[in-house]
């Protein structure tokens, strides 16, 4: 299939976005528009282009999330009583930023019909000893390594967490 140069545009804004159906996510790369409207990766269109769909910017995609910004919480004395408390984090697939958010934002981006953003909900323990010790040869396992394996698990499902955010296990922790 070739188009001559003459019937097709590169780039440019349009109203809306492109998913690429091979992963259902939003494609955010160099796309051409052919003179029928249709939509392609790259910058020409040739026999190896692939398609893009176009979804228009109307009021069943209007649940966004703009822009992502880290929220800093602090635990509450309730939270201190009860031993934890729960984090919201969010990574931007498209920049590979993560950043910690509140409740109301991370149900916000759950809902969100964007599909560029992963989540992950934790508990995190805040009360305790924060170290190991040891009570007649059995090892009590402290915080510091609760904390450490919460990190460690969640890193998997959330890259970036355990480098960009919770480099600290004993962050908000005491006795």
């Amino acid at each position: 299939m070739y188009i001559p140069k003459v019937k097709y545009k590169v780039g440019g804004k349009i109203d809306g976005f492109l998913i690429d159906p091979k992963t259902g996510r939003r494609f955010l790369g160099d796309f051409v528009q052919d003179y029928k409207g249709n939509f392609y990766k790259g910058t020409t269109i040739d026999s190896t282009s692939e398609v893009l769909e176009f979804k228009k910017e109307d009021s069943e995609n209007q649940i966004r999330v703009e822009g992502l910004k880290f929220i800093y919480r602090e635990p509450t004395e309730k939270d201190y009583e009860a031993g934890f408390f729960t984090r919201y984090f969010v990574r931007d697939e498209t920049t590979s930023k993560v950043v910690e958010v509140d409740r109301p934002k991370y149900i916000e981006i759950l809902k969100s019909k964007e599909r560029i953003y992963s989540t992950v909900k934790l508990d995190w323990l805040i009360s305790g000893e924060a170290t190991d010790t040891y009570i007649d040869n059995f090892r009590v396992v402290g915080l510091n390594t609760l904390n450490s394996e919460i990190i460690k698990q969640n890193s998997k499902i959330l890259k970036g967490l355990d480098t960009q955010v919770l480099k600290d296990p004993l962050e908000f922790v005491r006795k």
